[in-house]
């Protein structure tokens, strides 16, 4: 795995769907910090505790003008379950066919068919903040919070 971007680099635009198949883009949340968060698979522990801790925090995220945003491999209908489960209140992305991993270098190579576990900060210019190349679920929210 190999992440090709570097703090300060313009963020690559994306446009990927959510779980009701809706278009969302980077561009959309221009002027608002966002987080875009990479986790491997819908539903499973781990992610599931990191996902609330974005979700119980998420009026600190919004106080700071922050948008989260997940995404991974999986089909909306699996990203539409797993943020209903668990009531989760930002979108869940679809990257079905790896495109914006590819571009964020969030590609495993020990499991090509899961993202890696990175996250970004990207500003409201939309360059990058900074970069978290390997997170722990149970503190990664705390994590990113501070940094904001």
């Amino acid at each position: 795995r190999m992440i090709l971007l570097k703090v300060g680099d313009k963020a690559p635009e994306f446009t990927l769907v959510d779980g009701d198949e809706n278009s969302v883009s980077l561009s959309d949340f221009k002027g608002k910090k966002v987080v875009l968060w990479f986790y491997p698979k819908a539903s499973t522990p781990g992610w599931t505790v990191e996902g609330k801790g974005f979700r119980d925090q998420i009026h600190k995220f919004t106080s700071r003008n922050t948008v989260v945003l997940g995404a991974n491999f999986d089909r909306p209908t699996e990203n539409r379950a797993f943020k209903e489960q668990f009531t989760f209140p930002y979108d869940l992305l679809s990257d079905v066919d790896q495109e914006v991993g590819t571009v964020y270098g969030i590609l495993s190579t020990e499991h090509p068919q899961y993202p890696a576990k990175i996250s970004y900060l990207i500003d409201p210019e939309e360059h990058i903040e900074p970069i978290y190349p390997q997170v722990e679920p149970n503190t990664h929210p705390d994590q990113m919070l501070k940094d904001l």
